[in-house]
């Protein structure tokens, strides 16, 4: 049985991930997190390394970790599955489906 969804109701993180994926196929973490959080002020902290500093560098792993999550429910697969590679998602059959049966 599908559920209702009301026009006020706001969309969940995983709904919106999808709508992102979906309309950039072979999108890296990098880009889907500027994508997803836009405005999150983790993109202004400074993070100190062995070879220098680099700033946002928490919002890509954030992404990454998000996107593992929803490759484990099914709902996006990974173009490049090796790690010397860049991780390039794409939202799957399942993915498509979920995104199907929860649009207002």
């Amino acid at each position: 049985m599908k559920q209702m969804k009301y026009m006020n109701e706001p969309r969940t993180p995983t709904l919106r991930a999808l709508e992102i994926i979906k309309e950039w196929p072979g999108i890296s973490a990098m880009n889907f997190a500027g994508k997803m959080w836009p405005d999150s002020p983790k993109w202004k902290k400074m993070y100190e390394g062995g070879n220098g500093s680099t700033m946002g560098r928490g919002m890509w792993l954030s992404a990454g970790s998000f996107l593992s999550r929803l490759q484990k429910k099914g709902f996006i697969q990974c173009s490049h599955p090796l790690r010397r590679e860049p991780k390039l998602w794409k939202i799957s059959e399942k993915g498509i489906e979920y995104l199907e049966c929860n649009i207002w």
